[in-house]
């Protein structure tokens, strides 16, 4: 139980996010996630740095994810996720397309479909 009480107050103290609103709808968040799997104590700890653009209900935007356990590595760079976003008019409809590349630039699979919120 002491484990999982200290896992939890770390995790909590090292996990953040921030955003920044830069000019004509261009804006700049990170967010650090740090866990810990009680089965089979392990910890994670990633950066997610994400740079966007919003405009007139579109929302683009291109991000990684850095291993902050695995810093040691020579590869840190495992590629980039690119996203598009448009809401439907005030419906809470969303419709999206997202892709992502390798450290190489090799594109894999368009997705595209909708979401629904409410």
């Amino acid at each position: 139980m002491k484990t999982l009480v200290l896992a939890s107050a770390l995790t909590l103290a090292a996990t953040a996010a921030t955003s920044a609103d830069l000019i004509g709808g261009l804006t700049f968040d990170t967010e650090t996630d740090v866990s810990y799997t009680t089965g089979v104590e392990e910890w994670s700890a990633t950066f997610t740095p994400e740079l966007g653009w919003g405009m007139y209900g579109i929302d683009l935007g291109v991000s990684t994810t850095v291993d902050i356990m695995g810093l040691d590595q020579e590869q840190i760079f495992k590629g980039l996720d690119f996203k598009a976003e448009y809401e439907l008019y005030s419906t809470g409809i969303k419709a999206y397309g997202k892709v992502s590349s390798d450290a190489d630039f090799q594109f894999g699979d368009i997705t595209v479909g909708a979401k629904l919120s409410f």
